[in-house]
């Protein structure tokens, strides 16, 4: 450890003493407080788990709201399938919002394949089937609906309230509130996206954005972001785009409806070499699914170069972020801008293979940030993969449904040390002055050992209780030290000369099946003496 990051943590250390456990982001509500607990009421936690040696394991969460007062539950097809491979998970438990300081139990379960997806749109909905034990779900359950509005009437400056679970902040419901910043169109779908400054973090994707009227006009879905501060945006699906969807599930028997085939898994096996796509941003000329197809198109070059890799290099893992521009005629340059993998080979390769690639010419450049991720692996599916089918009850193996953990949070001992290859993920962010939003440059960041109280911080202990550390650079953007084990939370604390210092539990909810790098978005510190 550096003398100045050594320096920083001390000072860090003092000044969270007299920190109090609070909230990442303030909110400023306009909607009165019977509007505000009915929506908050609408919205639900989900918890993806899928079966692994016999039992129900939670590998993601996201949030969903309610549309009907037959419980049927609007949310993104990512959180019912796995937004990297496309497979569906078993079950998403589904937790009803009863009380706002604290983390909702699973009500009931709703079966993946079961789900009314579109993929296209990333929109889904579900209905809870059986009871948390497996068995049919015979009871009825009091949903709190939220009515829809119109996301065509949405415009610019337009307030926008996003509601939803985080796994930032701990696991109890979040209310925040921003502006309507603009749309953004997509290959032959207009308007297909509300630009937004209202916080959409992990966890949040598939909840609730409502306007003034306390209506549903979107679901939050992702947020935008690229190193160097050049874009950090939220991203919401409007309503109207998935209007069809809702009037189908509504205008039929829920059991009638015509269920797609679940997708196999995805990415491209060569050998002993998988590459998998992780998420793909892209500004510029070229709309998102043009690159995507044409980068899925190349997974076998890359794939091509990964084995090589291997050959040389036993065991390499990891991750690329690359950063792409295409010319206006199709042609690719390919940078590695971070990467976990270390291996100059397989990187001149990748670019190699990407600047190979033959992309769709568009009328200016276009710029994208792709995570590749490598992982080890055969033309047989990985231990995460899903059965092609959610054995209904009575079916397949003779024997009880297993039962899920009853709280949706796992909390397995923590792994001292990331192994090789093991699940683990490293965090990153933003930290900004929560007035101007400008980068703060040299902000210390500790992340906290599972377990560990932000309250218990000791200047003495701090080897005994910080797991990672980070210092932010010139524009404010920080990355862990350390990969931290997925499967448990870590609480944060972050500080700076001449800002209050901001203390978390819980913030960051690592979760079974987090990307290589958890983006916790903008992390605001206010100015003392404010």
């Amino acid at each position: 450890m550096s003398r100045t990051l050594r320096h920083l943590l001390l000072a860090l250390a003092v000044g969270v003493a007299g920190v109090g456990v609070k909230g990442e982001h303030e909110v400023r509500a306009a909607l009165d407080r019977t509007k505000r607990i009915q929506l908050l009421k609408s919205v639900v936690m989900l918890v993806a788990m899928d079966r692994k040696d016999g039992k129900l394991v939670p590998v993601g969460r996201g949030s969903g709201s309610i549309i009907s007062s037959s419980g049927l539950i609007l949310t993104n097809n990512h959180v019912v399938a796995d937004p990297q491979t496309g497979v569906i998970h078993d079950v998403i438990a589904v937790g009803l919002t009863t009380a706002f300081d604290q983390t909702p139990r699973p009500t009931c379960l709703a079966l993946g394949d079961r789900a009314i997806r579109r993929p296209d749109l990333d929109l889904a909905v579900i209905k809870c089937e059986q009871e948390v034990d497996g068995k049919p779900l015979s009871r009825a359950i009091a949903w709190t609906s939220t009515p829809v509005g119109s996301s065509g009437a949405v415009v610019p400056g337009d307030e926008l309230y996003v509601v939803g679970y985080p796994a930032i902040g701990g696991t109890t419901i979040t209310f925040t509130a921003g502006k309507v910043a603009g749309f953004l169109d997509e290959e032959k779908l207009t308007r297909a996206w509300i630009k937004t400054d209202a916080l959409i973090s992990p966890g949040v994707s598939g909840g609730a954005a409502f306007d003034d009227e306390a209506k549903l006009v979107g679901v939050p879905t992702q947020l935008r972001w690229q190193q160097g501060g050049r874009t950090n945006i939220g991203m919401v699906r409007p309503i109207e785009k998935g209007k069809d969807l809702l009037a189908l599930v509504a205008s039929k028997d829920w059991k009638d409806l015509p269920r797609a085939r679940p997708a196999q898994q995805g990415g491209t096996p060569s050998g002993n070499a998988f590459v998998q796509l992780g998420p793909v941003n892209v500004e510029g000329g070229l709309a998102s699914a043009s690159v995507l197809s044409t980068l899925r198109a190349g997974l076998p070059k890359l794939a091509s170069c990964y084995k090589s890799a291997l050959a040389t290099t036993a065991g390499l893992t990891g991750y690329m972020d690359v950063r792409l521009t295409v010319t206006d005629n199709g042609r690719a340059l390919a940078s590695v801008e971070r990467t976990t993998v270390n291996d100059k080979t397989l990187t001149s390769c990748v670019a190699t293979a990407i600047g190979t690639m033959s992309f769709p010419s568009a009328e200016s450049a276009t710029r994208a940030n792709v995570l590749l991720i490598f992982v080890p692996g055969s033309s047989s599916p990985g231990p995460d993969a899903s059965p092609e089918k959610t054995p209904e009850p009575g079916e397949g193996t003779p024997g009880p449904t297993p039962t899920p953990t009853p709280t949706p949070t796992p909390t397995p001992e923590p792994t001292p040390e990331p192994a090789p290859g093991g699940r683990a993920s490293f965090v990153g962010g933003k930290i900004v002055d929560a007035s101007t939003l400008s980068g703060i440059a040299g902000a210390a960041v500790l992340i906290l050992k599972p377990g560990v109280k932000v309250s218990a911080i000791r200047r003495e202990l701090l080897g005994q209780q910080v797991f990672a550390t980070a210092v932010a650079n010139s524009q404010g953007w920080f990355q862990s030290s350390r990969a931290l084990p997925q499967g448990t939370s870590y609480g944060i604390v972050v500080g700076a000369r001449g800002y209050k210092t901001l203390g978390v539990d819980g913030a960051v909810q690592m979760m079974l099946g987090t990307p290589p790098l958890l983006n916790l978005g903008l992390v605001k510190l206010q100015r003392q003496g404010y």
